[in-house]
Formats: structure tokens, C-alpha cells, sequence
């Protein structure tokens, strides 16, 4: 399969506060697009917030444990995450790299992020802010 070439049709869930948002569009046929999208929606999800699936990442447990945890560990997991429940994780490579954020004028503010690259390229990043 090439991989310009359209999957399928996905809903389009970017919302108007997104810098890429564009008016007007309630589904996408770009790969890409749709794979972000999937990539969000399983990365977004809070472990037991679907029936009956193991799908959900546990992004609070980490921002607010992650002093004692290896960034891995985060990694290993938002991957395994995406390798299970993202449909378009097959035909493309798509990483999970987990990074910290320190607040220099805030010594008690710190974020905890997720940089997610689809075929080398970085696609969009997940900030949990604590």
C-alpha cells in the first residue's frame, strides 16, 4: 500500500482553537490527518473510560507520579497504546517520545509531554501540565 494513498474517511475532530484548524470540515480523507487524530483520540482516553477495552493511557498518573518514573516507561506505554488501537499505526511509523518541561519562574510548575512523529517527522506534541 503506498502510503499517499488514502485509507479512508475519518471524522474530523480538530477544534477551532487549534492553529490547523479549518472551518467547514467535518471529515478527512488524508491520511495523516486521520492518523494525528486517531493517535489523540487513543492517547486522550483515561484507562477504563471504554467498556470492555484496555484502551486508555494514563496520562495523569504519570504527570503526577512521574518524579519516580523512568520517561521509558511513559514511552513504552503512550507506544504500546498506539500500536494496539491505532488502526493507521500499520502502514505508518508512528512514535511516542515522552519529554519534561520545567518552569524556571515556577519551581512547583511541571509539564510532562509527548512528541509524536509519524514517519521521522514530528506530528504533534501532548502537554500534561501539572
Amino acid at each position: 500500500m503506498a502510503l499517499n494513498t488514502p485509507i479512508g474517511k475519518d471524522l474530523y475532530l480538530r477544534s477551532p482553537g487549534d492553529p490547523n484548524y479549518i472551518d467547514g470540515i467535518y471529515e478527512s480523507n488524508d491520511p495523516i490527518e486521520n492518523a494525528i487524530q486517531q493517535v489523540r483520540m487513543v492517547l486522550l482516553t483515561k484507562p477504563g473510560e471504554v467498556l470492555g477495552e484496555d484502551i486508555g493511557f494514563n496520562a495523569e498518573g504519570y504527570l503526577f507520579e512521574f518524579e519516580g518514573v523512568n520517561l521509558r516507561t511513559l514511552e513504552t506505554d503512550a507506544n504500546n497504546q498506539i500500536t494496539e488501537y491505532v488502526l493507521l499505526a500499520k502502514p505508518y511509523q508512528i512514535t511516542a517520545k515522552a519529554f519534561t518541561v520545567n518552569d524556571n519562574a515556577n519551581p512547583y510548575r511541571v509539564g510532562l509531554g509527548i512528541d509524536v512523529s509519524i514517519n521521522g517527522k514530528s506530528s504533534f506534541a501532548a502537554l500534561y501540565d501539572q
